[in-house]
């Protein structure tokens, strides 16, 4: 079974799944989180987000910044509004990439620069559009321009989740980020990480999710204002096989019905909040995150997954 690429244990890519559930922002493509790895932890205070935000986009038209709960793991958290569209900043003092993919990541990638930022960094930041309906260009403009601020002689790599494309940082990453596409440096020098993974692996995230079905259904019927329910199976299209998540809108023994959660990548007959169902039998793994930040699922999040590019 080959998959999308996930990286790093649960709590470490907090933010990552936190704004993945939280955007709910139409079928547009594009960068929608840009990720920092660092060698180095970059302390961020809302003082410090709010001059970076203001050196990037300036200060017409306005933006506010919004409260965000403090994190128990050490995460920092900072969320903005710029014409109706929510974007994030947050800071992590982990790695983001889980070390036992170290050995698989120096096997499968030719880019020194990319192993070293991969394989060496100790923390990371990243930039999220979290939601809000707004031109792709302009989305992308907005967190290329923030990024661009946020790279410093501690920045190692650039990863752009979505696309799950990586690009290495020279003289003119910036300029590059501050243009009209920002997406440019994810192009053709962009590395696209390929490694094959376990199938035991997935089958047991798969198994302990269903063992756990019940404690899902009681949260479900007991949910509170403010949570958010998600689960994941496979979505098909003729050959092809894509893993999705499904927000949650009716839940009972036999599975669960709503939308598609996230922008397909593989399958076509499906979009972005198509209504989707998937059965007891087929669910994969499933979250809870409410708003203090608190997470319960999560169960396949730990194992680096990959798609096999040729």
């Amino acid at each position: 079974m080959k998959l999308l690429l996930i990286i790093g244990p649960i709590v470490i890519a907090f933010g990552v799944i936190a704004f993945m559930f939280l955007r709910r922002s139409g079928r547009m493509g594009g960068i929608r989180s840009v990720a920092i790895f660092r060698r180095t932890h970059l302390p961020l205070t809302e003082m410090r987000v709010k001059a970076v935000v203001e050196r990037a986009l300036g200060d017409t038209p306005e933006i506010t910044f919004l409260p965000m709960p403090e994190r128990e793991d050490g995460a920092q958290l900072f969320a903005f509004v710029r014409e109706g569209v929510v974007f994030g900043v947050i800071g992590v003092p982990k790695p983001y990439v889980n070390p036992a993919a170290h050995e698989e990541i120096r096997a499968t990638l030719k880019d020194p620069d990319a192993i070293r930022g991969m394989t060496e960094h100790g923390a990371w930041l990243s930039v999220d559009h979290m939601r809000g309906v707004a031109d792709l260009g302009e989305i992308n403009s907005v967190i290329g321009r923030v990024v661009a601020e946020l790279i410093d002689d501690e920045a190692m790599l650039l990863y752009d989740v979505k696309h799950q494309k990586f690009a290495t940082i020279d003289g003119m990453t910036r300029d590059m980020l501050r243009g009209p596409a920002p997406m440019i440096v994810f192009g053709a020098e962009g590395t696209e990480v390929a490694i094959d993974v376990d199938d035991a692996a997935i089958e047991a995230a798969k198994q302990k999710a269903q063992e756990r079905w019940s404690e899902f259904l009681i949260a479900w019927h007991n949910r509170q204002p403010g949570e958010f329910f998600s689960v994941k199976g496979p979505f098909h299209d003729g050959k092809h096989t894509e893993h999705m998540w499904v927000n949650v809108e009716e839940a009972d023994e036999g599975g669960v019905r709503g939308k598609i959660g996230n922008t397909p990548t593989v399958v076509r007959n499906l979009a972005e909040n198509d209504p989707a169902s998937v059965a007891i039998a087929d669910v994969e793994d499933w979250m809870i995150f409410d708003p203090s930040g608190k997470i319960r699922g999560g169960f396949s999040m730990g194992t680096m997954l990959a798609r096999k590019m040729g």
